[in-house]
């Protein structure tokens, strides 16, 4: 068309047509891509997945045209299905099950063979404490049949070649790649400078590793290899858990071989371990002590840990510092010098670290703990805690300080030694104690439902009962307290109320485990040092379920008294009253009771199947899906989102700015203040935020706080995390 109305009068055409330009098509409107997604089943498994819909092929099709203008229209028409068949195309895909309907063969091809490769794999997870942080343990079997890409040269011709004689002698031959094509050896002679040889893994070499859903941007790591003579399981250390949010109950990790030598340097430099000390969300450190050795470095820094000439010794083979003079030289009752824990903790810090900790009283001087009060956070992922400081001041020693400290704190804990028995649930040192403690529970609970009462009668509902114009309901005479118990099930306001009531009671009753637990008791230990445990999930094992609510209504109520006696009187007089046209069914009640028995004492009939309705129905069985679905679908709607140099937040296809600033100072945390630090004095973080994909960074942060819901267990008093998020 151009080359036609060059030589035509450009007066003439504006008489016209008032823009030149409009003439020709030089580009044509396109909706985003994100809004072009559909979700469909796979079609060899059960999973959802993401699709582009019918018009981003027809997109393609119509940038390919090349003809007459006039066919552009008929051939696109002719190309889009219409609406109903889509429809009816997405309905047939969602309902079918795609495994039941394929044959066996077929399905042995798109899901077992289709994915098999000697460049991945996946293996169960277990922990090796042994290996350094930046260490993943390989069984040798596994490690001989992944291969990576080398190619042959001066500095590597003795190594790679020793490798491929001791593999055509296996295996009668090698496929080596020369010049694009791949050629097989019989003999080491034929190979030549400048070939590619595919060799098995060997120590030292980079692999990237992930554990599925990746949730946030530090679930791709890239770790060093490990071979072991082990054949079941990789293995990691046990203090990298934390950024795959994985443990060691049958999780799965996926690791990736890298074939190119830029590859390899992108994972060094880019996803390595040292790399992403600071969680680029939260701006906290990534990593810090966890179970045996969070346990241990508690107790090792407490008030009255010694250890003699032989302990120090032994402990001291890993440590990377000399030991100090002892604390003690001579003693009444003491035969030997002897060292405190605090001493053995110090001599694993850089002797140029000074450190203070304002919260716990803890001070740190030339590598020397000073002074440090009960607890474990400045050693945890509080702020201005131990690890912020060691990445602050000591950035290469940070993963072997960590290392180094495991080794240490877990051998002090296999001497001392650390269990868990009946004898930590049983909380108190002699059954006086315990029949106390029983007793205060009790009379809390019977005041609690005293309290309970009386702010029932506090409601709107019950205005007319105290003016004595009550009627009689539901076949209750007068205002007993079964009648009470009927309200707590039947008004949410009733209900509320008796569960505010209910709180601070079992506030007191966690207070109790300190009060009468042993000092040395295993469970509040792990407790306090923020390892493992649950307070609340203690106290149900050791001295009473407490309140059952859910949120979940029911068609019948609770009997006042969790007895099998009173449900059998409560469903017969159910049947009395109303007889096969029962009106009492057709009703909703909150659940609600007590239960004053716990898990070591054990629950009678009815207490077990009340605390199986409330508690147990209310898991997120039925919400799991909820996390994936919005991971996937926050990541197909701002995954093009990304920050630019001027600081704008703009939209890759188009450039169109999304957010004219990324971020604000306003309310800045302690910890982004942390982060900012770092990043400006040092290359652990990349400096700024230009190119930053930080649409993907928002989805992640929203599907790992879903994610994390999953984790957290359902409070008794308060609402699932994972319903509120949804």
């Amino acid at each position: 068309v151009q080359y036609l109305l060059k030589d035509v009068d450009p007066e003439f055409i504006k008489k016209f047509i008032q823009n030149v330009d409009s003439i020709f098509l030089n580009c044509f409107p396109v909706t985003p891509n994100s809004l072009r997604v559909t979700e469909i089943t796979h079609r060899s498994s059960n999973s959802q997945r993401l699709i582009f819909d019918e018009r981003t092929r027809l997109y393609k099709r119509l940038v390919d045209f090349r003809g007459v203008a006039n066919e552009l229209s008929s051939h696109l028409f002719q190309e889009k299905p219409s609406n109903e068949d889509n429809e009816l195309i997405l309905a047939l895909t969602r309902n079918k099950d795609p495994v039941s309907n394929m044959s066996g063969l077929r399905y042995m091809k798109n899901v077992l063979l289709g994915k098999r490769n000697d460049h991945c794999f996946r293996m169960v997870l277990t922990g090796n404490p042994n290996l350094k942080l930046s260490e993943i343990g390989i069984p040798c079997p596994v490690a001989e049949r992944l291969q990576i890409a080398e190619q042959l040269n001066k500095w590597n011709e003795e190594r790679l070649k020793a490798c491929c004689n001791l593999r055509i002698l296996e295996k009668g031959e090698i496929c080596i790649r020369r010049e694009g094509t791949l050629v097989r050896i019989h003999h080491n002679e034929k190979i030549r400078l400048g070939d590619i040889i595919y060799r098995p893994l060997n120590n030292g070499d980079i692999v990237l590793i992930n554990r599925p859903p990746s949730i946030h941007q530090h679930s791709f790591i890239a770790l060093s290899v490990k071979v072991l003579p082990v054949s079941s399981s990789v293995s990691i250390n046990p203090l990298i858990c934390s950024p795959f949010r994985g443990d060691f109950d049958g999780d799965c990790l996926h690791g990736y071989v890298p074939q190119s030598i830029n590859t390899r340097v992108e994972l060094s430099e880019l996803v390595s371990l040292n790399r992403q000390l600071i969680n680029g969300q939260s701006g906290r450190n990534l990593l810090s002590l966890s179970h045996d050795s969070l346990s241990a470095a508690y107790l090792v820094n407490g008030d009255g840990v010694l250890l003699n000439l032989y302990e120090m010794q032994q402990l001291e083979m890993f440590c990377p510092n000399r030991s100090p003079s002892p604390a003690i030289i001579k003693a009444p009752l003491l035969s030997n010098p002897v060292w405190t824990g605090k001493q053995l903790f110090s001599m694993l810090f850089p002797p140029e670290l000074d450190y203070g900790f304002s919260p716990s009283d803890v001070v740190i001087r030339n590598g020397e703990l000073i002074t440090s009060s009960e607890g474990s956070s400045w050693f945890r992922d509080a702020d201005g805690n131990l690890f912020e400081s060691l990445i602050k001041n000591c950035r290469g020693k940070v993963l072997d300080f960590l290392h180094g400290a495991q080794e240490v704190l877990c051998e002090w804990l296999s001497m001392r030694g650390m269990s868990v028995s009946l004898l930590d649930l049983y909380l108190t040192s002699d059954s006086n104690s315990r029949k106390n403690m029983m007793d205060e529970i009790f009379y809390g609970l019977q005041e609690t439902e005293l309290t309970c009462n009386f702010k029932q009668l506090m409601v709107d509902s019950f205005c007319d009962f105290l003016a004595g114009n009550n009627e009689e309901i539901d076949g209750f005479v007068g205002f007993d307290f079964e009648r009470m118990c009927y309200e707590k099930q039947r008004s949410a306001a009733v209900n509320q109320a008796s569960v505010d009531s209910f709180k601070q009671v079992f506030r007191d009753i966690q207070n109790l485990s300190y009060k009468y637990a042993n000092k040395d008791n295993s469970l509040l230990t792990m407790f306090k040092a923020g390892s493992k445990g649950n307070l609340l999930k203690l106290v149900q094992h050791s001295m009473c379920l407490g309140l059952q609510r859910s949120v979940v209504p029911l068609s019948f109520r609770f009997p006042p008294k969790l007895s099998c006696s009173e449900w059998n009187d409560l469903k017969s007089q159910g049947l009395t009253q109303n007889g096969d046209d029962s009106v009492e069914s057709a009703k909703n009640f909150i659940p609600y009771a007590v239960i004053e028995s716990s898990f070591m004492t054990g629950l009678n009939p009815l207490e077990c199947f009340v605390h199986s309705v409330t508690s147990r129905d209310s898991s997120f069985s039925n919400h799991a899906d909820l996390p994936g679905t919005l991971s996937r679908r926050l990541m197909f709607f701002l995954r093009d989102l990304c920050a630019s140099y001027d600081g704008t937040v703009r939209n890759a296809y188009g450039d169109q700015v999304v957010q004219f600033s990324y971020g604000s100072d306003k309310g800045t945390s302690t910890a982004t203040s942390f982060a900012n630090e770092i990043r400006s004095q040092g290359s652990i973080l990349p400096d700024g935020t230009g190119g930053q994909p930080v649409g993907s960074l928002s989805a992640c942060a929203i599907s790992e706080a879903a994610y994390s819901a999953l984790d957290q267990p359902i409070s008794l008093l308060e609402t699932s995390p994972l319903l509120n998020l949804k």
